[in-house]
């Protein structure tokens, strides 16, 4: 097909067929920028570990280890505990339904 047909059809004209863009309202704009900042739609979830509780490892390479809680990461169901592996201190991060109370 000739480029200087008239009855051509290009990607330019599927482009200016459309209106021009709306902008965005107040609330539709908080809602984005909220969601961004991951205040809304990420449920939190409830981790009952405090930094230096004792835990034992359930699952995964580390299994029936015992650790000590670092720090927790409620928006992301995570912990991060100090594992001692032959005498050195190794951090590891997992999900909480992979450690248990000691």
């Amino acid at each position: 097909m000739n480029r200087d047909d008239k009855n051509s059809f290009s990607d330019l004209d599927f482009v200016r067929s459309f209106p021009r863009p709306v902008p965005p309202t107040p609330p539709e704009l908080a809602k984005l920028l909220n969601s961004l900042e991951g205040k809304e739609g990420t449920p939190q979830t409830t981790i009952d570990l405090k930094r230096g509780q004792r835990v034992r490892i359930k699952e995964g390479p580390f299994a029936n280890y015992e650790a000590s809680v670092e720090e927790t990461f409620p928006y992301d169901g995570l912990v991060r505990l100090v594992v001692s592996i032959r005498g050195r201190r190794t951090p590891i991060t997992l999900d909480h339904r992979q450690v248990a109370k000691v």
